[in-house]
């Protein structure tokens, strides 16, 4: 069995999620900004937060991109404005060896 190149992995990744962030902006212009400007605000609200619940409240806001790998374009977003990875936990969705991450805004 042949193991996958990391980086060719990444690549593909991000590939995959730009695509999905460039057909969420057609749905709704600037969405990873708009999403990411959504999540921060709940951060800021309610304070720490898993990934999935972010997610799941975009979703139940309005911004829903019709395909969730958009999502990984406002957690950069996210990440380069104030937030930061605080913890982990298990995943209620999807598939990842290391859980779920939990956000928070940086101090």
């Amino acid at each position: 069995m042949t193991q996958m190149n990391l980086d060719w992995a990444r690549e593909q990744g991000d590939t995959a999620m730009r695509r999905a962030a460039s057909s969420a902006d057609r749905r709704m212009p600037d969405f990873s900004r708009r999403a990411g400007d959504y999540m921060l605000s709940l951060l800021v609200a309610r304070g720490p937060m898993p990934g999935e619940d972010l997610t799941d409240a975009c979703i139940k806001a309005g911004f829903d991109p019709g395909d969730a790998r958009a999502f990984g374009m406002a957690f950069r977003y996210i990440l380069a404005h104030g937030a930061r990875v605080t913890g982990y936990c298990a995943r209620r969705k999807g598939h990842g060896s290391r859980g779920g991450s939990i956000y928070g805004i940086s101090a």
